[in-house]
C-alpha cells in the first residue's frame, strides 16, 4: 500500500476494509514503512475480535435406558448450548413424548414449560451467551402398556433466540427398552349347539381365543 508523503510532525490516516472469517480473535501488526529511519519500536498493532452475527443453538438429550411399562417412571434431560453470538429473543424447546408416555412434569431454571397432549414446550427469554449453555430442562413421565412392545424413541428440537444455523437444532435420539409390563393375556371361549340328534346327528363346537394383554403372542 502506498500513500502520500507525511510531513515532519504530521500524520496520515489510511482506512481499508477486510473480511474476517471465521469467528475468533485476530491480531494485525503494522510491520513497517519504507523510508522510515526511526525503526519499528514505535509501530503498533491492533487486536480484532470477530463474532458471528447471531447465535448458533444446539440441543442434546439424555434419558432412561430401561423402564417398566407397568407405570414405570421415565426422565429426560435436555441441554441447550450456544456456539455463536449471544442469543436474542425467545428460545423455544419442544419434545413430543412417545406413545404410551404420560406427562408428569417439566422444569428448568429460567425456563417456562407447558404440556399439550404430550407435546412439551419450554421457552426462555434470558439470553444464552456465546460459548455457554442454559440450565438443563428435566421432563418426567409415566410409561403405560400403550408403549408396548417398545422400545421408546424420543428426541427434542430448539429454535428461536436469533439462531442462524437450523441444521443442528435437533437433538440425538434416546432409545429406552421396556423391561417388564408387556405381556400377553390369553382367554378362550367355546360355543356349540344345545341339542343334537342321537341318530348320527352332527355337532360342531366353536372356539375363540382372545388376547387382552399388551403384547402379541409369538
Amino acid at each position: 500500500m502506498s500513500m502520500a508523503a507525511v510531513p515532519a510532525g504530521g500524520s496520515c490516516t489510511v482506512t481499508f476494509s477486510v473480511t474476517a472469517s471465521p469467528a475468533g480473535s485476530y491480531f494485525n501488526n503494522t510491520t513497517g514503512f519504507s523510508n522510515d529511519q526511526g525503526g519499528t519500536a514505535n509501530h503498533t498493532g491492533a487486536t480484532l475480535t470477530v463474532t458471528t452475527a447471531g447465535s448458533d443453538l444446539t440441543i442434546s438429550k439424555s434419558g432412561s435406558s430401561t423402564v417398566s411399562a407397568s407405570n414405570g417412571s421415565i426422565a429426560y434431560s435436555l441441554s441447550v448450548s450456544n456456539s455463536g453470538g449471544n442469543s436474542t429473543g425467545t428460545i423455544t424447546v419442544q419434545d413430543q413424548l412417545p406413545v404410551g408416555v404420560t406427562f408428569s412434569s417439566a422444569s428448568g431454571t429460567g425456563w417456562s414449560c407447558s404440556n399439550s397432549s404430550g407435546l412439551v414446550t419450554c421457552t426462555r427469554t434470558t439470553a444464552i451467551a456465546g460459548g455457554a449453555s442454559a440450565p438443563v430442562i428435566t421432563i418426567n413421565g409415566t410409561v403405560t402398556t400403550a408403549a408396548c412392545p417398545g422400545p421408546l424413541s424420543n428426541f427434542a428440537t430448539v429454535s428461536g433466540g436469533g439462531d442462524i444455523n437450523s441444521a443442528n437444532n435437533t437433538s440425538n435420539t434416546v432409545s429406552t427398552t421396556l423391561t417388564s409390563g408387556c405381556v400377553a393375556d390369553l382367554t378362550i371361549s367355546k360355543s356349540g349347539p344345545s341339542t343334537v340328534s342321537a341318530s348320527n346327528g352332527s355337532i360342531a363346537y366353536t372356539l375363540t381365543a382372545a388376547n387382552s394383554g399388551s403384547t402379541a403372542t409369538s
